[in-house]
């Protein structure tokens, strides 16, 4: 399908009439390739006669005027749908005299009934010309557009959902039609192009996202849902993904419905052996301070770019595997341009959210991009998890110091670009399982803020976007559940627990004090048990700790450098008592442990596994 050089025809005279109710509509009028004939313009707003306006020939003979087709135009692809309230849209027909004589005549632009405008044509026997007005729906509802008493077509005009909350999506520039894509490191290495890369197909075909006709279907689709704000993968400065964002996505006709937000990330060919991103690294920082320049320069001055507190935003989707003195490669970038960005970092909600990662000072805001993990029983209860995992992240940026937005997703699917052994097992696409994901955690959002992931990841199969086999089923769900539902707040009662050693022991670059297998939290209404370590975690390990050790037997060790690990439990009672399972590291170490409301007692641990209650 040829996307550049065509424009669209949208509905033609076969459309389908939709109803009755009327739509309102403005506009002006225009006219194309008429270098031999004279227009006169009547712009009106009455009802109209049934009466045709009479012909002016010559006193020999009569001028007869044909109207041969007629078209409604949009900057959209040829895909039967509804147009939106205040979208440019454009009448077209040809006009022929087929009279013996030369003349004027009028020709009428009826909306439902109502005489919105005219034109007056003027002729040479067996001359034609093409004419067009432009004009744009002011409401919603269906309405019959005709020229005199041709009908042009009957269509439904919506309008975008407004509401108070921003509902974002993460949206790729990187589709090239039939030259493949940039994502993944596949760009053109299959002839079948990049749908060869997905299970799904769109309903737009192998699109092209530098063409405007498409930008502009997704961001309809995406306004007539409820979805404001779109996070845009950024590529290289001024490569193809960037200059698609400026020229293309930046300059649509509808590209002031939505805010925009950039994404960034590192090549992953810059990760360490370790595969982390070091942020000392001299090359990484240097990089950093280029993008942010880059950024300030040709992003945020769009009239659509989103500011929050008046500070343009950034998204860093990859900053779960950043290392090294993270804030401060920051502060160095922030320093070099002439504004203070908004940015909202990327952990990753399956891993614990302790201070220690420096996330109040790198970062305002974090939003994981998906949650998925390479932990198979993870995966296998995904949609269970992830409620548990975003539930504890919030608990924890209230501690924390920074907001707070969750994420959701349809699914995920990576089988078609990489194989039947996928790095991440799937997640099942279940349009019940995404609604009631979508009822859970969207309470959980600072500034009535959630991120879907993703409009348009096709080869990720995470897509929201139209399909062949689903339609708009997922748009829906987020008009429904994100859109037009009230949010409702849940209760994130949770009580601090705190243990303060006496000493830590360095072990391999880390201060070691006890290492918890097991805790039993004691309240007036029961017991919580903790498996330390393992994927069922729903306390929150805030301070003072390190990542899970062991496979059957798991744990983590409590210390840190100040000697201090500070948790928080899911309860809204008082806690009472604690028992803990572990072992010192080997001399016994003594630990104050305390809740919210004082001292519960002190513990020795020794160096072999044991029991210690605490009460």
């Amino acid at each position: 399908m040829d996307w550049e050089n065509t424009r669209r025809q949208f509905l033609t005279i076969s459309s389908i009439l939709f109803g009755t109710a009327a739509a309102g509509c403005s506009g002006s009028e225009v006219e194309e390739d008429t270098p031999a004939s004279e227009e006169n313009e009547t712009p009106t707003q009455e009802q109209t006669s049934d009466e045709d306006a009479p012909d002016e020939g010559d006193k020999n003979g009569k001028s007869e005027f044909d109207l041969e087709s007629s078209s409604l135009r949009v900057n959209r692809p040829d895909i039967d749908e509804s147009i939106l309230v205040g979208e440019p849209i454009q009448v077209n027909a040809t006009i022929t005299n087929t009279g013996d004589s030369g003349g004027t005549d009028s020709i009428n632009l009826i909306v439902d009934d109502t005489q919105y405008t005219s034109k007056d044509i003027t002729l040479d026997s067996g001359e034609s010309t093409d004419i067009a007005f432009d004009f744009e729906f002011d409401e919603p509802g269906t309405t019959d557009i005709r020229l005199d008493d041709t009908e042009v077509t009957a269509v439904e005009v919506t309008d975008q959902i407004d509401h108070e909350r921003r509902i974002g999506v993460q949206y790729y520039a990187w589709y090239w039609g039939d030259d493949g894509y940039g994502g993944h490191q596949l760009a053109g290495d299959n002839p079948e192009g990049w749908l060869a890369h997905t299970p799904g197909e769109p309903l737009l075909g192998a699109y092209d996202t530098r063409n405007s006709e498409v930008v502009n279907q997704h961001i309809k689709w995406s306004v007539e849902h409820g979805i404001n704000w779109w996070i845009v993968n950024n590529g290289a400065p001024d490569g193809r993904i960037d200059q698609t964002i400026r020229n293309v996505i930046f300059e649509a006709e509808l590209a002031d419905r939505i805010d925009f937000t950039i994404l960034f990330g590192f090549d992953p060919d810059q990760q360490n052996e370790d595969g982390y991103y070091d942020l000392d690294n001299p090359e990484l920082r240097e990089q950093l301070i280029d993008r942010f320049g880059h950024w300030e320069e040709t992003k945020i001055d769009h009239d659509s770019y989103l500011y929050i507190d008046g500070r343009p935003t950034m998204y860093f989707w990859d900053s779960n595997i950043y290392t090294g003195d993270v804030a401060e490669a920051f502060d160095e970038a922030k320093n070099a341009i002439d504004v203070d960005p908004y940015i909202i970092g990327g952990p990753n909600y399956f891993w614990q959210p302790h201070r220690d990662v420096g996330l109040s000072e790198a970062y305002d805001a974090v939003k994981d991009y998906h949650s998925i993990s390479t932990n198979d029983e993870y995966m296998d209860r995904f949609r269970e998890r992830t409620v548990v995992d975003q539930r504890r992240w919030r608990a924890a940026t209230n501690e924390l110091g920074v907001e707070f937005f969750p994420t959701v997703t349809p699914g995920y699917d990576t089988r078609a670009m990489e194989g039947d052994n996928p790095r991440v097992q799937p997640i099942e696409r279940d349009p019940t399982a995404f609604a009631e994901e979508c009822a859970k955690v969207r309470g959980l959002a600072d500034r009535d803020t959630i991120v879907v992931t993703s409009f348009n990841e096709w080869p990720e199969h995470t897509v929201i976007e139209p399909s062949d086999g689903e339609g708009t089923t997922y748009l829906d769900i987020v008009s429904e559940e994100l859109a037009r539902t009230e949010w409702e707040s849940p209760s994130l009662d949770y009580q601090a627990l705190t243990l303060e050693f006496k000493e830590t022991i360095p072990v391999d670059n880390r201060e070691l004090a006890f290492q918890a297998h097991e805790l039993t939290v004691w309240t007036d209404e029961g017991e919580i048990t903790e498996d330390v370590g393992s994927m069922y975690e729903t306390f929150v390990y805030l301070d003072g700790m390190y990542g899970p050790e062991g496979n059957q037997e798991t744990s983590r060790w409590f210390g840190g450098k100040e000697g201090v690990t500070q948790l928080l439990v899911d309860t809204d009672t008082a806690i009472e008592g604690v028992t803990f399972v572990g072992r010192s590291p080997g001399e016994p170490i003594t630990a104050t442990v305390q809740s919210q409301d004082g001292v519960i007692g002190t513990v020795t641990f020794e160096s072999e596994l044991a029991t210690y209650e605490v009460r």
